[in-house]
Order: C-alpha cells, then sequence, then structure tokens
C-alpha cells in the first residue's frame, strides 16, 4: 500500500513533521542522518529546519537532507545527488541563457510576417512567448504538440493569425535550440526530474526519503513522486489534505477549489482518496470543527445548497477567526500594525505573528507603521526591483531620456537619494532653485530647451534683478549636469546602438550622478541587496549584449523595464524573531500564534484571472492546458491552511486608493456558511478605535473655524495690484496669506495645454506684433504675420504642431478680425502709445500713503490726447453691471493710475474709454469689443473706483479688522489658492448650517 499522509491544515505542518520523524528516531540526535526530504521550494526547507531547532528540546540534532524539487514559482532545482549529477550532465544539453533566449526570440518574432511593431514590441512579445513556452515546458507540453492545435471554424480569425506566430515556437525555435546544442531551462528541469525519477525506479533509494508539503502545482513532479512512494522507505506527506469531504463534493470539484491540485496529483499517481491517512505521529487534533468549517466554505457550487439541508457545523466551528472590515489602507495597516505589536506584550516572549497578503503595498504600508515602535520588520516576500532605490534610481534615468529630459523627470533624478553631490557641493539648492524656476508651462523638448526656458525667464514680464540673478547663478551651476547628459541626448537622437554601448552610457551617468565629494558613485550605486541585484542584471546583459541586435533607444528602456520587472529582491535575513510580513509563497508551512490574512477583496485574494493572449479557452483544453483557474485553487489552498492556524485574522479594506472594493470570493462564502447555520465572524472593531486613538492629537479636537488672522497695522500690506483689489474683496484671506506671510502659489510643473496657456499664447503674439507696428502703417499681410508669431509664441510653450491644437482654427479667425478691426480703429485716428506698461500712483489713505500698481496691456491716444484702455481678453467679458458695482475693479483703477501721469512717462491726461477687446470666443463669434463708455460715464466709473478702493485701504488699516476667508459666499472667487491654508472644506458647511 503507497505511504502517503497527510498533516491536518489546523496543525503546523513543519512543526509536526519533525516531532514525527524525531519520535521515530526516539530523539537519537544521529538517527536522522540517513533521511532525505524533498520539500517543495528552499523557503520550505529553511521552515523545515527551523522546526527541528524548536522541536530539538536545544539538544543538538544531526538534520536530515533537506532538498527542493522544481517549482515554478521558484524556478529552482536541487534534487541531483553529487553521486549521479555527472550522468545527467552527459545527457542533458545545457539550458540556454535566459537573456540569449529573449535577444533569439526578439530576432525570429522582427522577422514574423504577422509583426509590424518597433523593438520595444518585439522584446515585450518575446518575453510573453517565454512565459507561455515556460508554462508548456511546467505541464509536460511538448512544442511539436502545437501542430496539432486544430482551430474550430466558430472561433475568432484572430487566434488563426495567433496560431500561425506561434509558428516561431513549433518551427524555428526548436530547430535553433539544436543548433546551438541547448534546450530551454524549463525542459531541462522536466527532464532532470525524469532522469532522476527513472533512476529511483531502477535503483530505488535504500534509506528514508520523504516528499513533504508538495501540493501537485506542477505535473513533472509527479514521476518523481512515483519513484519515491515506489522505495521501500518512501513516502509522500501533503499538507492540509481534506479527508472529511463527502463523495458529491470530490466528484463536482471546480479548478478553482483548493483540492483540485491533489485530486489532480492522486489522480497521475493512481492512488485512491481513501490511499491518504493521517500521519501517524500526530499527537494533537488540531481544530476539527475549524477544517470542517474551511471545507464547507470551499463546498463546490453545484453542492452549496447543502448549506441549509445539511447543518453540520459546530457551534465553535469558526472560534479563533475574525474579522476586521476597514475603510481604506491606512486603516487596514494601522490596525494589522497594532495587532502584531501587541503580540510583543507576551511576558513569556515566546508569541508570534504573521503577516499574510499577496498586496505588496499593504505590507509595505504596515512596515512604515510599524516603525511608530521602532520595530524594522522585512516583507520576506521581497521587493520587484522597479521599487527599490537602485532600481528606481536606474529607470528613472530612462524615463527622463524619455521624456526629452523634461522638468518633471529631470528633478525626479535629481531629488532621488541616490544622486549625489560630486558634481557640485550645492546640489540640494541647485535642485529647489531649478524646481522653483521651472514651474509653468513645459520647455522645448531636449537639454537646450531647458536652457532656452530658463533664459527666456529673463524677458518675462514678472522679471526683476533678483530673479535674473539667480536664473545666471543656475545656469551656471547645472551646467556641469546637462553637459554630463548631454552626450546620451545626442546618442539617442543618433537612432540605433548595441546593448553594450547603452548600458554603458546608462552605468556611467548613474555613478557619476550618484558619486558624492566623498564615496565614488560605483559604491554607493551597488551597494546593499538591491545594487547588488541591479549589477548581477547588468553583468549578465553585458555578457549577453553579443546575442542582441542594434536597438533603439525605446527598445532599449522597454528591456530593461521588462527584465526589472521580472527580478524580486529578498531580504537574506529576517530583521524581527517574531513578527514576519509573507507573500503566499513564504508563508507554505510557516506557523504563528496570530496569523493576519490581509488585503482580501476580490482580484486581490485571489488574484484577477488574466486572459491567454496565445490561447482561447476552448484552445487551452484542446491542447490539454489547465484552465486559469487551476491558479486560483492552489490561492484558495494557501487561504485555507492559514485560516486553519491557531488565531486568525480576516482584514479588507472597502476602498484602495478612492475605488470601491468588492470582498473577496471566501469572506462571501465564509458569512453565507454561517449565515446558514445562524453564527457569526467575531467582529474586532476595537482595533480599529484603538488605531484611530493613536493617531489622535492630544486634548480634544476643536471644531475648525473660519479664519480671522488680524496681523497689526505695521505688518499690513502698503502696495498692491489693481488685479488683486477684486480678491482683497471677496476673500481677504488670500491678501493676507500672499502679502502678509508672503507665500505664492507654485504652478505646476509641466503645467498643461490650458485655458490659461492658450490666452498667453494668443495675448503674447498680439503684443508683439502691435509692438512692431506701433507707430508704422498696418502691414497688408497683418493676418499672415499675426499666425505665423503664434506659431512661434506656440513653440516655445512646447507646442510642436499649434496647428493641430483644438483652439487653432478660431486663432485663424482671430487673425483675421484684428486685422479688420485695428484698420478701423487706427482710421479713426487712435494708435499705440503704450504696451504692456507698468503704473504705480500714490493713493491718501487715514494711516499714510499707500501705492496702487498695475500692468495695463495696451493704452491708445486718441486725436483730441485723451487715452483709452484697452485690455485683452481670452475668456469670459465681465459683465457691465459688475464693473458698475465695483467687484471687477481693474481696469477702472488702471483709468486712476492713467488719470494721474503715472503710467511709464505718460503725461497726465484724461481717461476718455476703458474698453475689453474679446480676441477668441466661441466658434462664431471670434472677436468683440464692449466699451464701457457706451453705457457709463467713464470718469465716473474711475472716481467711484478710486472712492471704492480708499474705503477698502481705510476699513483694513483698522486694528481689528480681520482678514475674513470668504466673508460672503455669494461674492467668492471663482479661483481660491489658499483655501487649503485656510481649511474651508472643514468650515464651510459648520457655517452654512449655523
Amino acid at each position: 500500500m503507497a505511504k502517503i499522509y497527510t498533516i491536518p491544515a489546523s496543525l503546523s505542518f513543519a512543526d509536526h513533521l519533525a516531532k514525527g520523524l524525531l519520535e521515530r528516531v526516539s530523539f537519537d540526535p544521529k538517527g536522522l542522518i540517513d533521511y532525505r526530504i524533498i520539500l517543495p521550494t528552499r523557503r520550505a526547507c529553511r521552515t523545515v529546519r527551523e522546526a527541528f531547532l524548536r522541536c530539538g528540546a536545544g539538544q543538538m540534532i544531526l538534520l536530515p537532507k533537506l532538498e527542493t524539487i522544481g517549482d515554478p514559482d521558484e524556478d529552482e532545482i536541487d534534487i541531483l545527488s553529487a553521486s549521479s549529477a555527472s550522468a545527467f550532465d552527459v545527457d542533458i544539453p545545457p539550458a540556454i541563457n535566459p537573456l540569449t533566449r529573449l535577444a533569439l526570440l526578439a530576432k525570429e518574432i522582427k522577422k514574423a510576417a504577422q509583426f509590424s511593431g518597433d523593438d520595444a514590441g518585439a522584446l515585450k512579445l518575446a518575453n510573453d512567448l517565454m512565459r507561455f513556452l515556460d508554462e508548456l515546458y511546467i505541464e509536460n507540453k511538448e512544442l511539436n504538440d502545437l501542430k496539432d492545435l486544430v482551430l474550430e471554424e466558430n472561433l475568432a480569425k484572430h487566434w488563426q493569425i495567433t496560431l500561425d506566430f506561434l509558428s516561431i515556437l513549433k518551427d524555428r525555435w526548436p530547430a535553433m535550440l539544436e543548433k546551438r546544442g541547448e534546450i530551454d531551462q524549463s525542459d531541462r528541469r522536466n527532464r532532470l526530474l525524469k532522469t532522476q525519477a527513472k533512476l529511483w525506479f531502477e535503483t530505488p533509494p535504500q534509506s528514508p526519503i520523504i516528499a513533504a508539503g508538495i501540493t501537485g502545482s506542477v505535473p513533472a513532479t509527479n514521476d518523481v513522486l512515483k519513484a519515491i512512494l515506489n522505495a521501500p522507505k518512501g513516502e509522500v506527506i501533503l499538507p492540509g489534505f481534506d479527508l472529511e469531504m463527502d463523495a458529491g463534493s470530490w466528484d463536482d470539484m471546480e479548478p478553482s477549489h483548493p483540492q483540485a491540485g491533489f485530486k489532480n496529483l492522486l489522480h497521475n499517481l493512481s492512488i485512491a482518496r481513501t490511499g491518504v491517512s493521517i500521519w501517524p505521529y500526530l499527537k494533537e487534533k488540531g481544530q476539527p470543527h475549524k477544517e470542517k468549517f474551511m471545507s464547507e466554505v470551499m463546498r463546490p457550487a453545484t453542492q452549496t445548497q447543502k448549506w441549509k439541508t445539511e447543518k453540520r457545523l459546530h457551534k465553535n466551528s469558526a472560534d479563533h477567526i475574525s474579522l476586521i472590515e476597514c475603510s481604506n489602507h491606512h486603516e487596514e495597516s494601522s490596525v494589522i500594525a497594532l495587532m502584531m505589536r501587541e503580540v510583543l506584550e507576551d511576558p513569556e516572549r515566546k508569541k508570534t505573528a504573521t503577516l499574510i497578503t499577496p498586496d505588496r503595498n499593504l505590507a509595505a504600508r504596515v512596515q512604515e507603521k510599524l516603525k511608530r515602535w521602532d520595530i524594522e520588520i522585512d516583507d520576506s516576500a521581497g521587493q520587484s526591483l522597479p521599487r527599490t532605490q537602485a532600481g528606481r534610481f536606474m529607470l528613472s534615468l530612462l524615463e527622463m531620456m524619455a521624456r526629452h529630459f523634461s522638468p518633471i523627470t529631470l528633478l525626479g533624478v535629481l531629488k532621488q537619494g541616490l544622486c549625489g553631490n560630486a558634481i557640485h557641493e550645492d546640489m540640494r539648492n541647485i535642485v529647489k532653485t531649478l524646481d522653483k524656476l521651472m514651474r509653468g508651462e513645459a520647455p522645448p523638448q531636449g537639454i537646450d530647451g531647458l536652457r532656452i526656458a530658463l533664459e527666456n525667464q529673463k524677458d518675462s514680464p514678472e522679471a526683476n534683478e533678483s530673479l535674473i540673478a539667480q536664473i545666471n547663478s543656475l545656469l551656471e551651476n547645472i551646467d556641469p549636469i546637462l553637459s554630463l547628459l548631454k552626450p546620451a541626448e545626442e546618442m539617442i537622437e543618433q537612432g540605433n546602438h548595441s546593448l553594450s554601448e547603452w548600458i554603458e552610457m546608462h552605468v556611467y551617468i548613474a555613478e557619476s550622478l550618484a558619486a558624492t565629494q566623498e564615496i565614488e558613485g560605483v559604491a554607493r550605486l551597488w551597494a546593499g541587496e538591491e545594487g547588488e541585484a541591479v549589477a548581477k542584471l547588468f553583468s549578465n546583459l553585458l555578457e549577453q549584449a553579443h546575442h542582441f541586435e542594434t536597438l533603439s533607444f525605446n527598445g532599449y528602456h522597454a528591456l530593461l523595464e521588462t527584465l526589472m520587472k521580472s527580478i524580486t529582491v529578498r531580504p537574506r535575513y529576517g530583521m524581527h524573531p517574531r513578527l514576519s510580513i509573507l507573500g503566499l509563497m513564504e508563508a507554505r508551512l510557516a506557523h504563528s500564534n496570530l496569523v493576519v490574512l490581509a488585503g482580501l477583496n476580490e482580484n486581490t485574494w485571489p488574484a484577477d484571472v488574466k486572459a491567454d493572449p496565445w490561447l482561447s479557452r476552448p484552445m487551452r483544453k484542446q491542447f490539454g492546458l489547465p484552465s486559469p483557474e487551476a491558479k486560483i485553487g492552489f490561492s484558495a489552498h494557501d487561504f485555507v491552511q492559514q485560516s486553519c492556524a491557531q488565531n486568525v485574522v480576516l482584514t479588507r479594506a472597502r476602498t484602495v486608493d478612492s475605488t470601491p472594493q468588492i470582498s473577496s470570493r471566501w469572506l462571501m462564502r465564509m458569512n453565507a456558511v454561517l449565515s446558514a447555520h445562524d453564527l457569526c465572524l467575531p467582529n474586532h472593531d476595537y482595533y480599529k478605535a484603538w488605531a484611530t486613538k493613536l493617531d489622535e492629537a492630544e486634548g480634544q479636537a476643536m471644531p475648525a473655524q473660519r479664519p480671522a488672522p488680524c496681523p497689526p497695522i505695521e505688518a499690513r500690506p502698503r502696495n498692491i495690484s489693481v488685479t488683486n483689489i477684486e480678491t482683497w474683496m471677496r476673500d481677504p484671506y488670500a491678501i493676507y496669506a500672499k502679502k502678509v506671510l508672503g507665500l505664492r502659489k507654485f504652478d505646476d510643473l509641466e503645467k498643461e495645454q490650458d485655458a490659461a496657456q492658450r490666452g498667453q499664447i494668443i495675448h503674447d503674439s498680439l503684443h508683439h506684433f502691435v509692438r512692431d507696428h506701433a507707430m508704422n502703417e498696418w502691414p497688408e499681410n497683418a493676418q499672415e504675420m499675426i499666425i505665423k508669431i503664434g506659431t512661434q509664441e506656440a513653440q516655445k510653450r512646447g507646442i510642436a504642431k499649434p496647428e493641430l491644437m483644438p483652439w487653432w482654427p478660431r486663432f485663424v479667425k482671430l487673425a483675421a478680425w484684428i486685422d479688420g478691426h485695428e484698420k478701423q480703429w487706427r482710421a479713426s485716428g487712435a494708435k499705440p502709445v503704450r504696451l504692456e506698461v507698468k503704473g504705480s500712483c500714490s493713493l491718501q489713505t487715514d494711516y499714510k500713503s499707500f501705492e496702487l500698481e498695475a500692468r495695463a496691456d495696451r493704452i491708445d491716444r486718441l486725436k483730441d490726447g485723451r487715452l483709452v484702455i484697452i485690455d485683452y481678453k481670452t475668456g469670459k467679458i465681465y459683465s457691465e453691471a459688475e464693473i458698475k458695482q465695483g467687484f471687477k475693479p481693474q481696469m477702472p483703477l488702471e483709468g486712476v493710475i492713467a488719470n494721474d501721469g503715472a503710467f511709464d512717462d505718460l503725461k497726465q491726461s484724461n481717461v476718455a474709454d476703458l474698453q475689453f477687446w474679446q480676441i477668441i470666443g466661441d466658434e462664431k463669434m471670434t472677436g468683440s469689443v464692449l466699451s464701457m463708455n457706451e453705457k457709463y460715464a467713464t470718469e465716473e466709473l474711475i472716481a467711484d473706483a478710486r472712492t471704492g478702493v480708499v474705503a477698502l485701504i481705510n476699513a483694513f488699516d483698522d486694528k481689528d479688522m480681520p482678514f475674513y476667508s470668504l466673508p460672503n459666499d455669494a461674492k467668492a472667487p471663482r479661483f481660491q489658492d489658499y483655501a487649503h491654508l485656510a481649511r474651508v472644506k472643514e468650515w464651510a458647511n459648520e457655517s452654512e448650517a449655523s
């Protein structure tokens, strides 16, 4: 009879395996020296080794030989004994290097008739083909079998195209491997396993050999397990095999069931289900009620009616399983960290806690939360290489080059911790200045575009001596950095290069930027586990670079990004003896007093089942490949194993990144089973309250109030621009923040091309054209000239092809309207005398004089010598009523300054009119003029504006007058730059309620 056993899910597999074997040899320290234990992964070997140490009661033990069997997730094999390895090496060709395989497959893809992409596309497809090829080997399928795949008539035609494309694997790839004398690594692993199985069948091991913890996820291991069971002292021990499942559930089992892997395994081993028995050395029964509960939870869909008809659960079935549903990831991670911290309060210092989750973002959050108590803990599942500091730095360099050294990407590189100060000792201040000066519209592409954008700021209306000095200093200090990057830009522009040339350029820039005044870049960049992983990747790439064709920059970028994503950096050693964070693979066979299963949302746990890009479901079935749901079955087995632990807490977040989440199907099933039995999971929501308390400030939190700062008179502004008077009336707090506190809103980096940018392009185009022809005759080809200037202005702001912008047709119409209107306007005797002119006048107030400042778009003089102030409007024109009521005082106040003769050197002169020229509008109306003189007396408007602004200043010259935030909600400004500082959202509703 086959010696195949199981250790129940509610018992620690590793501990009871170790205890049983030690008991078998009567705890003889040398009794296990001849034993060989075959485990699924190296992590499992480490877990079992630690279990022997725990169960050995402190005495010295000679451990059995612990070996791994091939596993697709670990991609490793260490089953061959040293005495037989040489024989296999003769018979089995070496494995092709994975990078060589990627390069050769990419070449073949580019030759395929169905391929029409670039280097990046070829590499991506090659990587996908490699995964598909590995899956075929894992499932014991031969490449030649693809030839027998028949496309049914009712399937989409694109599948035929896919099959034609797969001829690369059917025909050309095997021939290429044969010519090289190599085979695929997965193929070699299969051959090694088959050879090992054959050897053990022919000469069975006479010493005890045990396969433990293997779930049957890799069909290629079946022959090895058969050989082990054939050996005189061979045994197989399964983790968490369900002995209590009824026959109907066993027969109706879906691929997503946690026992589906075992069902397939027993079928392949030709062993009946009844052939599995309990590991005979168990001294504990575990928690059979919990095992029965989880078996019911996972009952096949066709059998779930028995939940109501057969009440088979014990009232204590869900004991020691609790559920905490949190509002978001922040709360979930806080609760988990708090529970793990609580375990450390054990007075005997023996209790342990483990967080198990497939959500690495959640794991990282818990790591950070634990630092509140100075607890450093590693995520044993590791980090994807691009998420490590070294990997992120290397990829951000490529992203910067791909984005043509745009400000966002350049600053993204220079702000990273790995960027040193060797190039300039004051690197931090250079970066801060660059961040400040590059705000706003995206500059023209390239390094020279950055320089031009900075130079152009010297000519901007806001430029002053201080700003120009900052720009000059920055250009001088940043030049070494830009000079370092310039060769990379030139190399990209040149086109394709060899892989080794791209790597040399990339690594040289990275090492140069990483260097500090004290430490070389080599020492900083390649340090630590993550640095070593990046260095190993580049070293391997250089060794295999000759297999790759010349690549474009995009191809190199795609290659490196793809390879980095496939590499996981795991810590060599755990950082805490009693707390751990594990992924699903790492958690197998593990044991803790408290197990937290977190991230239990659908498409996270279990993960989303992605469609096979190469074969449809019917095609996979015809070919003999498992359904995509089979992976869910193995994930479900992990979930059941861990849910049967001694003390389990299940957690989930209702929203993740502001997106509502659906509860995991397993939680839904749990609730359905419990509801059918009038039971429920215990609720430990008090942890949420405790976690909230930890984040609360000391003392009672007071509701936010409407800000009303009241600075002393001497701190209040004594000068202001006319554009800010309206803000002062509508939101005094904004003036307080800007003028008293000196706070300014920064533009976004590479600000999107919005209405404001469009308006600035049009405004500057007209300004430059009118300036050039202010004193000359209006040219006949004015429309063409305006359009040409508009094109240049748009390109200066990074719009390479302005004619493709949606507003460009209206700008073309605008040029025609300006041409016609300007001719009529000048024919009336008016002519421009000042453009973009600054002015200021002194107002006498009760406290002391106040300076009123303005910048007028344009001032024209009429025949009679009076002035007309013109404001270009690219958006909606103000209503005449708002201007009359004083809520749009900008133009009348410019009239005040003009009447005082305070615009440049214009002599004091009466203002005849205030005009708004709408220079672009909707598709029907491109231009129009609003003249205030047509309805209102201009002199009266200006006089009222002077009186109003003096009254406003006098009101705020009262030391008891606060700068309220939004004193009148009905008159609140459209844009509020300081609303977040005023905490408007916190008190606005309270104010409305009162």
